[in-house]
């Protein structure tokens, strides 16, 4: 397998003020107001596709308790980030 580049995925940012956490999509469904209130969660989808290859479904979900740090390791504990289907397990 030849690997030709890298590439990094922005699921989203927690707003510096503490009011949301916004995802980043390529759209937004019609009932979604485009943020995450504190104390609430987001999923998404995602699957690599590749010249003949096609990879399982993966379901991510991202929390976010409303509160902000600049140290990384607080941030983790406030905004978690998990599998919530692996393609292991579909």
């Amino acid at each position: 397998m030849t690997i030709t580049h890298e590439q990094l995925l922005d699921l989203g940012y927690a707003d510096e003020n503490g009011q949301a956490f916004v995802p980043r999509l390529y759209y937004h469904p019609f009932n979604f107001n485009g943020s995450v209130s504190p104390n609430d969660a987001v999923r998404y989808q995602l699957q690599i596709e590749a010249e003949n290859f096609l990879s399982p479904r993966y379901v991510i979900e991202v929390a976010w308790n409303g509160q902000w740090s600049f140290v990384p390791d607080e941030m983790r504990r406030h905004l978690p980030i998990r599998f919530v289907t692996h393609p292991a397990t579909q």
